[in-house]
């Protein structure tokens, strides 16, 4: 981890390539993103973010097929579509700021609590708790689900 980080990434004790978790019996799928090389790729990605680099980040990250899911609503398909959602997302809010709380990386996926705040051409300056669960498949990430508060 870079000096100028603040804040750790923490490993799950029992990796999710156990054959059980929480008593049930889990298939791993194969993905080439492993323990060893994800924490850097997580920390260069979470850099980009907190410099608001999001244009790098989507061309650095994100896969092509990417599947992205607002809380619980209909996915986004693509990384043309969720590149189109971070544009109109800029255009419509300013002075942001974004602080990263926890990290927690367990085989290809991480876990990333953000602490956002922002200005927002309609409903003001909004205050926001995030926690981002990103699923990477060869250095790219190919899931991605934000959970927040509205």
């Amino acid at each position: 981890m870079s000096s100028n980080a603040k804040f750790k990434i923490v490993y799950l004790l029992q990796p999710r390539s156990s054959p059980f978790i929480l008593g049930k019996k889990f298939a791993h799928p194969k993905n080439a993103t492993n323990m060893q090389a994800l924490p850097s790729l997580v920390e260069e990605y979470i850099a980009l973010l907190k410099a608001f680099k999001y244009s790098d980040a989507l061309d650095q990250f994100y896969d092509e097929n990417l599947v992205k899911h607002e809380n619980e609503d209909a996915p986004t398909i693509g990384l043309a579509a969720h590149r189109a959602e971070v544009e109109q997302f800029f255009n419509t809010t300013s002075h942001h700021h974004a602080t990263v709380k926890n990290v927690i990386i367990s085989d290809d996926v991480s876990v990333i609590e953000w602490y956002y705040e922002f200005d927002h051409k309609k409903f003001g300056h909004l205050k926001l708790n995030q926690v981002s669960v990103q699923r990477w498949k060869n250095g790219k990430i190919i899931h991605e689900r934000h959970h927040y508060n509205r």
